[in-house]
C-alpha cells in the first residue's frame, strides 16, 4: 500500500476526535473490563508508534490501530445512499476484517477476551459484514451501527472458556498473536458511480491501497462475494482511493481529518474506543 499527501497532517487532537467518532466495533468494552485493564490492553494492543515507523507495513502497525484508522478513513460523509455505498466500498475492499480479528487475537493473547466472547463477537462480525458487504447488500447504515445491532442478535455460546490469561505480559509485539496475510494494509478503493461522492475541498489528498491478499471482503468478512458498484470483485491493490480532508456541500464520501501518518500516531498509544 502506498500513502501520498499534498500537505502535512493537522493537529493530533483533531485526529483523535476523528478516530473516536468513527470506531465502534473492535476494542475493549466497558462492560468487560475495568479501567486498569483497559489501560493495560491499550499499552500492549495499541502501543505508541515511532515517528519513523513503517506505517505501510501490516507487520509493524498493530491491528487494533489499523482497524481504527481504516474506520476513520472510511467514515461516511452523511447517510445518503451514495455516501453509504462509498463507505461500503471503502470498508469491504479494505483489510479491516482480517485485522479486526487480529485485534481480537491481541486481547485474547493478553487476557482480555475469552473463547466465548470471541465466538460471540465473531458471529456479530459475520452478520454486520454480510449486511454491508454481501453480494446483494444495499448499505443502510455505517458499519459501526450495523455491528452494534448485530451484537444484540448474535448468539452467545454456552461452551468454551469463560476466562483467559495473559500469555506474555507487557509485550506488545504483533508477531506474538497475529500473522498478516499480506505485507500491507489499508482502506479499499471507491469505484464506479460512488466516485461521484468523493468529497473535495480540503487541500489534502490521501492515496492508499490495500494488499490483494487482505482486500477480499468475501474471505475476510465471511460473506459469499465482494461488493463493488458494478457487483464485481473487490478492488485490487493497484486501484487507489482518494479521500479528501474536508467534505464539500452536497457530497457524500469518506473523509480523513489529516495525513495517514498523523492519524496513526494519534490512534497509537491512546485510549481504546468502547466497542459495544
Amino acid at each position: 500500500m502506498a500513502f501520498t499527501s499534498t500537505k502535512k497532517h493537522a493537529s493530533l487532537a483533531s485526529l483523535a476526535l476523528l478516530t473516536a467518532a468513527a470506531s465502534a466495533s473492535a476494542l475493549v468494552s466497558p462492560r468487560q473490563a475495568s479501567s486498569s485493564q483497559e489501560d493495560y490492553i491499550n499499552s500492549v494492543c495499541r502501543p505508541p508508534l515511532a515517528e519513523d515507523a513503517d506505517t505501510s507495513s501490516a507487520f509493524v502497525v498493530p491491528p487494533c490501530i489499523a482497524v481504527e484508522t481504516i474506520e476513520g478513513l472510511c467514515q461516511p460523509n452523511g447517510t445518503s445512499p451514495l455516501a453509504l455505498e462509498a463507505h461500503a466500498q471503502c470498508m469491504c475492499g479494505s483489510t479491516f476484517f482480517s485485522q479486526w480479528r487480529g485485534c481480537q487475537a491481541c486481547q485474547v493473547f493478553h487476557g482480555a477476551r475469552s473463547e466465548r466472547e470471541v465466538a460471540h463477537f465473531e458471529a456479530a462480525l459475520v452478520i454486520a459484514s454480510s449486511e454491508l458487504c454481501g453480494a446483494a447488500a444495499t448499505p443502510t447504515a455505517p458499519f459501526p451501527v450495523l455491528f452494534s445491532s448485530a451484537d444484540f442478535v448474535a448468539p452467545y455460546p454456552s461452551t468454551g472458556a469463560t476466562t483467559s490469561r495473559d500469555a506474555k505480559p507487557s509485550d506488545p509485539a504483533v508477531s506474538l498473536y497475529f500473522t498478516p496475510s499480506g505485507s500491507s494494509w489499508g482502506a479499499g478503493a471507491i469505484t464506479g458511480s460512488a466516485t461521484a461522492a468523493t468529497a473535495t475541498g480540503g487541500g489534502l489528498t490521501l492515496t492508499l491501497t490495500a494488499s490483494d491478499s487482505d482486500s477480499d471482503s468475501s474471505s475476510s468478512a465471511g460473506t459469499t462475494a465482494s461488493r463493488s458498484t458494478t457487483g464485481g470483485s473487490s478492488p485490487s491493490s493497484n486501484q487507489q482511493s482518494t479521500i479528501s480532508t474536508t467534505s464539500a456541500p452536497g457530497m457524500a464520501a469518506p473523509t480523513a481529518g489529516a495525513g495517514v501518518k498523523g492519524l496513526l500516531l494519534a490512534v497509537a498509544g491512546g485510549a481504546m474506543v468502547a466497542a459495544l
